[in-house]
């Protein structure tokens, strides 16, 4: 047995326990339904078959007593209260199981010292930390890695922080080595070594510090703190106050972890209060209809045109009287002057129909508000985005959608405050709304803290009004069932009013973003939330599209391949995106599985996939294993990029379908190597560390 894939078994169940628990309190206030309960006991019974796959006999008992009992629930039809309760019972231990399962001895790891020294010692000895980079790192890939590095250690700041006060706060701990992480690839792909072997030293750290179950002391939060402040002036060219930490430093903190009290309910906690998001403060500025100086940088075009006009029909005049090739060569350069000027006025021009998208913000808040005191639930609302500048006509087609989006998270997705508190979240729930844009598309993502949407709920409602058969419901998997919800008809509300009607309303949502040109798609968790993406494409001057026709016509007939760049760093993306560009192909990204699958099911078509494996929603192990089952999309390459590059890993991309896993960071050689899977997909895959 492997004690990292057992340990990343163990944490994965153990939410999942915990999720379901919350699913069942919430089913004893709220009523319960037979459908659901068995869906979480077909969940119970997938983790009870894979814990006995590990070898973990005690986990796959306890789990499967609580599935039993869930079953027996389920087909009774009325739900009896206090077995409701008794299952809830089972559930508890299973879950105690899984937190109490020994990581230091026994089934999981012999030497939990020799282990941490042997994990640092293949830490250090890494060639690809330590290497050159074989490849220049442009001014845009760099301006994209300060951005993302510097929201990244304010994270780690801010949740440092909250350790510091609550030093129980798994979901503070967390976050730092969430951020870490991140930080630590990114740094690597722009050849800052130093500072990806500091970020992965701390990483490894809070890993050890959750698997011992500690309570974070002065000593940790230290060590963090010097940590952080050494990145931070590493980031910016400076001198940190402090030493960097050494090694052994690391080494002599995560020995003595066992000394500490350990956490009693680690999973509860990793799913209580969500960490509070920090707040873009929006200072209120005087608005007019244009800004002065797009108006003065107008002026000055208009001027220029003007000015060159005049010269031209000088030189005309001139002309009429003999011309010489010296005229025609200065006639030349006017007219191609004039031809720059009239562009520049045209993308002045289309910045005066770009407006700041918190300009909507009063209108979307009032909206939250309102709908919270119809439905007596609490809930904030956080433009994540508002300095972001998009097109007045794209503002226009996005506005209808998003207010029935946010109308949806709070009517269908925040719980009320009672039955937040009873799950150990805050009783005021949390909305996001976020645009950003890349080469093609406006991106628009609302993110809520809610109960998330149940499959199962779905499917008995679609059953119930003969939109699908039980048949097809039973066989429907996951993803496809969330898209049920956009169905012209379907509704899971239990009342129908001004807010209610979760069909008719998601139906309006589907087909106004696609009267746009648009695509809608979702992710949703138990007890997590749910995540709505839009995407609408850019609007675009014709004569420009023209004009991009005229030049790319001639390359029609040779199709560039189109890949699929999965990574939740956006460092990492634009990196994997450039190499995959200077190679000819077509590159769209995805910030992690749920949204590339999203783009699959929404009718997009790929040549190559590659994919990170350590990503929020959905990991690349979850959608490496649900593309290649899906006969649709099976037949795509799948190369998985990652900085896991053990053994282990390596058979476990084989095992779930990848054509190979390459060690980050991607190279232009690694990628001609990933090409070539293209070519030999339609045989058996073979899996090997490039």
């Amino acid at each position: 047995m492997h004690s990292e894939i057992q340990t990343s078994f163990l944490e994965k169940a153990g939410v999942r326990v915990a999720r379901t628990r919350a699913g069942l309190l919430l089913m004893c206030t709220d009523g319960a339904s037979a459908v659901e309960i068995a869906g979480h006991a077909a969940d119970l019974i997938d983790l009870a078959m894979e814990a006995d796959g590990f070898g973990l006999t005690e986990a796959m008992s306890c789990l499967s007593r609580a599935a039993d009992c869930l079953r027996a629930l389920a087909s009774e039809g009325d739900i009896d209260q206090l077995k409701l309760f008794g299952a809830l019972d089972e559930i508890s231990v299973a879950e105690a199981v899984l937190l109490e399962m020994p990581l230091g001895s026994g089934e999981l790891i012999e030497d939990v010292s020799s282990f941490v020294d042997d994990s640092f010692e293949m830490l250090d000895a890494r060639p690809h930390e330590d290497a050159d980079s074989e490849f220049e790192i442009d001014e845009e890939t760099l301006e994209i890695f300060r951005s993302e590095a510097d929201e990244l250690l304010a994270a780690i700041t801010h949740s440092l922080g909250k350790l510091t006060e609550d030093p129980s706060d798994v979901s503070a701990l967390w976050e730092i080595r969430r951020s870490a992480h991140t930080f630590k690839g990114a740094a690597g792909i722009v050849g800052m070594q130093k500072a990806s072997r500091l970020a992965h030293r701390l990483e490894d750290l809070l890993d050890k510090m959750v698997e011992s179950k500690c309570i974070v002391n002065s000593n940790v939060t230290d060590l963090i703190a010097r940590s952080n402040s050494c990145l931070i002036s590493m980031l910016g060219g400076g001198e940190s106050s402090f030493s960097v930490p050494e090694n052994a430093e690391f080494k002599k903190l995560i020995a003595k972890l066992g000394v500490g009290e350990v956490v009693e309910d680690t999973v509860a906690a990793e799913v209580s209060n969500k960490p509070d998001k920090p707040r873009q403060a929006v200072q209120s500025k005087p608005v007019v209809r244009v800004a002065l100086d797009r108006l003065d940088d107008l002026i000055g075009v208009s001027r220029r045109l003007i000015e060159n006009r005049n010269e031209l029909s000088h030189r005309i005049a001139d002309m009429r009287n003999g011309a010489s090739d010296d005229d025609f060569r200065v006639l030349e350069s006017l007219f191609q002057m004039q031809c720059s000027l009239t562009d520049e006025m045209q993308d002045k021009l289309l910045g005066i129909r770009m407006v700041r998208f918190g300009t909507l913000e009063t209108r979307l808040k009032r909206t939250v508000n309102l709908t919270c005191q119809d439905e007596g639930k609490k809930a904030d609302l956080d433009i994540l985005t508002p300095d972001i500048e998009i097109d007045t006509q794209l503002i226009d087609a996005l506005i209808e959608p998003l207010l029935h989006l946010l109308k949806n998270a709070v009517v269908h997705g925040i719980e009320s405050p009672d039955a937040r508190r009873m799950i150990g979240k805050s009783e005021r729930g949390y909305i996001s709304v976020s645009v950003q844009t890349d080469d093609n598309d406006v991106i628009l993502t609302v993110d809520d803290d809610g109960k998330g949407i149940s499959a199962a709920g779905l499917k008995e409602k679609a059953v119930a009004s003969g939109i699908i058969s039980s048949d097809e419901a039973d066989d429907m998997p996951t993803f496809e069932a969330w898209e049920l919800i956009f169905n012209n008809g379907l509704t899971t509300a239990e009342k129908v009013d001004l807010n209610a009607g979760r069909g008719i309303g998601m139906n309006i949502v589907r087909e106004a973003v696609e009267a746009h040109g648009g695509r809608i798609g979702l992710s949703t968790q138990p007890q997590v939330g749910t995540i709505f993406t839009i995407r609408l494409p850019l609007v675009r001057p014709e004569a420009k599209v023209e004009e991009t026709v005229v030049e790319t016509g001639s390359a029609i007939d040779a199709t560039p391949k189109k890949v699929l760049v999965i990574d939740d760093s956006a460092s990492v993306r634009h990196h994997n995106s450039k190499i995959a560009e200077a190679a000819g192909c077509v590159a769209v990204t995805a910030n992690d599985g749920a949204e590339a699958l999203t783009l699959l099911l929404n009718g997009q078509e790929f040549d190559l996939i590659l994919s990170d494996v350590e990503m929020p929603q959905m990991d690349g192990w979850e959608f490496l294993e649900y593309v290649k089952t899906d006969d649709h999309f099976g037949h795509i390459p799948i190369v998985m990029v990652t900085s896991l590059g053990s053994p282990e890993h390596v058979h476990q991309a084989l095992q779930l379908g990848a054509q190979s896993l390459i060690a980050k960071p991607l190279t232009p050689d690694s990628f001609k190597t990933a090409l070539s899977k293209i070519q030999t997909a339609a045989s058996e895959p073979a899996a090997c560390l490039v």
